[in-house]
């Protein structure tokens, strides 16, 4: 499990117990195609965003049966502000000048990214039903 996300290829997709394609890390490469993994490799300017969402997976806050209505922003900012002097202490070129509330803003396209997918997969299966 990790502490939280990093920068490195081994720790960008890992936050807390969350592991992209855990399996296909166990098996040193991807279990579904037998061959090299083909997780998606972000651009350095994406990097930081990415990792500051990856913190706030759990902060997503729910709605009854309606589902996802947008992350808690307060446990957001908490989370990003204990991790971030790790970051920059581990990473200066990447993450010295940004701040909380630049990953906040970098959070908030994910977010926005998320409940449109969200949206859009409920209307498919209502028009399916």
């Amino acid at each position: 499990a990790g502490a939280g996300p990093g920068i490195g290829d081994a720790k960008l997709w890992a936050s807390g117990d969350i592991t992209y394609c855990r399996e296909c890390r166990k098996a040193g490469g991807c279990v579904a195609v037998g061959v090299e993994c083909p997780e998606p490799r972000l651009l350095p300017d994406a990097q930081p965003g990415v990792a500051a969402f990856l913190a706030c997976h759990t902060q997503w806050q729910y709605a009854g049966m309606g589902g996802r209505t947008g992350l808690r922003y307060e446990g957001c900012i908490a989370l990003l502000e204990s991790y971030l002097p790790r970051w920059q202490a581990d990473d200066p070129p990447t993450w010295g000048a940004l701040t909380v509330a630049d990953l906040m803003e970098q959070v908030q396209v994910i977010e926005s990214a998320m409940l449109t997918a969200d949206n859009e997969i409920a209307s498919a299966r209502k028009a399916a039903a």
